[in-house]
């Protein structure tokens, strides 16, 4: 059974109260299956003045929220929030058995841009009976939103679960630890693998032909360590990474003590 929208406010206030939190992360996949809900959600939050922000990394249904929806998210303190349109081939949405309508996620990532709420979209590769035509139906498409505003994308390498309906991917004798967002064993894994870095740098392209101060206030972020998106926060990681295994000992000890990073993405 869903939470009231006065209880979870009632739930950020507790926190807002007790430990300062006034930026919170809404784990939950269903919120926005009732447009009711959602737009009471938004009025609770307004009607009690709070001027909290908040996002939603695990996302929420493209087709239950409007320009209404949302406004009303804006106005109450939504700053990012995630899509999943998986795929822009038709084919390959019916084999996933997923209904989305690609024009309501095109609308979407324009209004979002519009009002200032960042917003990621997801994509999954190397689905059963997925071609090159199909990939190329998704490339075309993610040039499109990039162009609209889009602030990030996820590209994701399918990994088959037991007893899922593309259990079939997986070889005899698998362990259950190979099942992960790196799945070597897949015999196209080198081909998805260039499929990925293809749509990244698509993105990183067109992201600074199109929105140039979008990736100055990304540098801005990550360099500030004030993470407004979780990509923000994966180059900075890679980054420290990187210093930690091969420039640390290059520089004065002083400064190799430095705690490079701290801190997990917000959304103000």
């Amino acid at each position: 059974m869903a939470k009231s929208p006065g209880r979870i406010v009632d739930e950020m206030d507790h926190y807002n109260t007790k430990y300062g939190v006034a930026d919170f992360h809404i784990q939950d996949e269903n919120f926005s299956l009732s447009r009711e809900r959602t737009r009471a959600f938004a009025q609770e939050l307004l009607s009690r003045g709070r001027e909290y922000t908040y996002c939603f990394p695990s996302g929420i249904k493209v087709e239950t929220v409007g320009r209404e929806e949302l406004e009303l998210l804006y106005r109450s303190g939504c700053r990012y929030l995630s899509l999943s349109p998986e795929s822009a081939s038709k084919k390959v949405l019916k084999l996933m058995n997923k209904p989305v309508d690609l024009d309501t996620v095109v609308q979407a990532v324009k209004w979002c841009h519009e009002l200032g709420i960042r917003v990621n979209c997801n994509f999954v590769l190397g689905f059963p009976g997925e071609e090159l035509s199909d990939r190329r139906l998704t490339y075309r498409f993610i040039r499109k939103l990039t162009i609209l505003g889009m602030d990030e994308i996820t590209a994701f390498m399918l990994t088959p679960l037991p007893d899922t309906g593309v259990s079939g991917l997986m070889p005899e004798g698998l362990e259950y630890e190979d099942m992960n967002f790196s799945p070597t064993w897949r015999d196209n894994y080198r081909q998805i693998t260039l499929a990925r870095l293809w749509i990244y740098a698509n993105f990183a392209v067109l992201k600074l032909l199109f929105h140039p101060f979008q990736v100055l206030a990304n540098v801005r972020s990550v360099l500030t360590r004030k993470f407004t998106m979780k990509s923000d926060m994966t180059v900075y990681r890679f980054a420290a990474d990187l210093f930690d295994r091969h420039l640390r000992k290059l520089v004065p000890k002083e400064i190799g003590k430095t705690r490079w990073y701290s801190g997990t993405p917000g959304t103000r």
